[in-house]
C-alpha cells in the first residue's frame, strides 16, 4: 500500500527515488566521517586515556565519545569539561583538538552529507523531468506521423525538402 501511494503522488516520488540514488554517494560520505573520527579517535585515546578514563579509556569509548562531539550532545558541558585542568583552567591543547575535531566533523563533513544529497535530488529531478520530456516530444512525433498524409508523391516531396533555396536546386 505504501507503494502505491509512493507512486501515486510525484512529489513523494521523486523525494524517494533521489534518495535511492543517493545511497551510494552518502555511503562514501559517511565513510569520510568515519575515517576521519577512527583517527581522531585513535589520538585522543593515545593522548586522554589518563585524563579521562571513561571517556577515553579504550578505542570504542573514544569513537563514541567523538560520535556524541559530532552530533554536539552534551559534549562540551560532559565530554570536554573532564579533560580539563582541577582548577578549571583551560587546556589548550585540548581546546585545539575538540575544535578542530568540531570544525572539520560537524561542520564541513556533515555539510558534504547534506550537498551530497541535494545533488542528488537535484540530479534525479532534472533527469525525471528530462525523460518526461523526451516523452512528450515523442507523442507529439507520433501524433504528427498519424496526421501525416501519405501518397505516390512522398518519396519526390521528400526530397525537395533537402533544399534551402532555388539555387540549390539548380546545383543538383
Amino acid at each position: 500500500r505504501i507503494l502505491k501511494l509512493v507512486r501515486q503522488v510525484p512529489s513523494l516520488s521523486k523525494i524517494v527515488m533521489a534518495l535511492g540514488h543517493s545511497i551510494g554517494p552518502v555511503c562514501n560520505s559517511f565513510f569520510m566521517l568515519f575515517i576521519f573520527t577512527s583517527v581522531y579517535a585513535t589520538i585522543a585515546t593515545h593522548a586522554f586515556k589518563d585524563r579521562s578514563q571513561q571517556f577515553f579509556g579504550t578505542f570504542s569509548a573514544s569513537f563514541f565519545s567523538l560520535f556524541q562531539v559530532v552530533t554536539t550532545d552534551s559534549w562540551a558541558s560532559s565530554i570536554t569539561r573532564s579533560l580539563f585542568h582541577e582548577d578549571g583552567e583551560v587546556d589548550t591543547a585540548v581546546a585545539f583538538f575538540f575544535v578542530s575535531y568540531v570544525l572539520v566533523a560537524s561542520i564541513v563533513l556533515v555539510n558534504i552529507v547534506v550537498a551530497v544529497l541535494l545533488d542528488e535530488f537535484i540530479a534525479t529531478v532534472n533527469e525525471q523531468k528530462e525523460a518526461k520530456e523526451r516523452q512528450q516530444a515523442q507523442e507529439r512525433e507520433e501524433e504528427w506521423d498519424e496526421k501525416r498524409i501519405t501518397g505516390v508523391l512522398d518519396p519526390l516531396t521528400s526530397s525537395l525538402t533537402l533544399f534551402n533555396d532555388n539555387e540549390d536546386l539548380t546545383n543538383m
